[in-house]
């Protein structure tokens, strides 16, 4: 094993097996009026999209879908208590948790893009600030498109069901986070090799963090593509 093959595959020990940091409730633990709960599922939600995986390098589904059902089922009922009053954040951010749907533990796509279609319309409506008005109604008419495409294709449904919107597939494409995640291993592999007393060239530890990154997509689209082979064989 060369020296460069002995980072690659440290750097994958860190980065696919990080001992997991506990999660927020995904529901406040006390009863909050219905704008601040509003808000801590809207946190949670955001919590477990970035910060988590971002700090851990774990990417959860099943946990994240779980939780995304429970905050889900959560909104849903405060959504029917008419209780967002006035508050165009309170709307933007139930939107959100409706875009992100349920996960794969429950699926009504169609309804679910529809009525994120309905708050950031709303939102929009009752914001103050001109630019943020005109990206809440970007953001409705956006959701009023993947109401359209949930009713029309069902590959789409199939894809959806298995994925949701779960700090998704897009990870990797999204320039920010892939950063924070390309310094957070370059980091932490010198961190290690110090430790050991090994010193080495930028370079070296560069393409090594670049090899992990490349395997951790690939790995994220094998386990895409394989759940949607099972999903339809089931089907059949």
């Amino acid at each position: 094993m060369n020296i460069l093959q002995f980072i690659f595959l440290l750097l994958i020990s860190y980065g696919l097996f990080s001992q997991s940091k506990e999660l927020p409730s995904a529901l406040p633990n006390r009863v909050l009026p219905c704008d601040e709960e509003v808000a801590y599922i809207f946190d949670t939600d955001q919590y477990d999209r970035l910060e988590y995986i971002l700090d851990t390098l774990i990417f959860d589904f099943i946990n994240f879908n779980k939780r995304d059902s429970i905050r889900l089922t959560r909104l849903i009922e405060l959504d029917a208590k008419n209780c967002f009053g006035d508050y165009w954040e309170t709307y933007y951010k139930a939107g959100f948790v409706y875009f992100h749907n349920g996960g794969i533990f429950m699926k009504d796509d169609s309804t679910y893009y529809k009525r994120v279609f309905e708050l950031f319309k709303i939102a929009g409506d009752l914001c103050p600030d001109t630019l943020k008005k005109k990206g809440l109604y970007e953001w409705s008419s956006e959701a009023y498109n993947y109401y359209l495409l949930s009713i029309n294709s069902s590959e789409a449904r199939d894809i959806d069901y298995l994925c949701g919107t779960i700090t998704d597939f897009s990870f990797f494409h999204e320039s920010s986070k892939i950063d924070s995640m390309r310094s957070k291993l370059r980091s932490e592999s010198k961190k290690q090799l110090s430790e050991k007393g090994i010193t080495l060239p930028d370079s070296m530890i560069d393409e090594a963090v670049e090899k992990t990154l490349d395997l951790m997509r690939n790995l994220i689209n094998s386990m895409l593509h394989n759940a949607i082979r099972k999903y339809k064989e089931q089907k059949k």
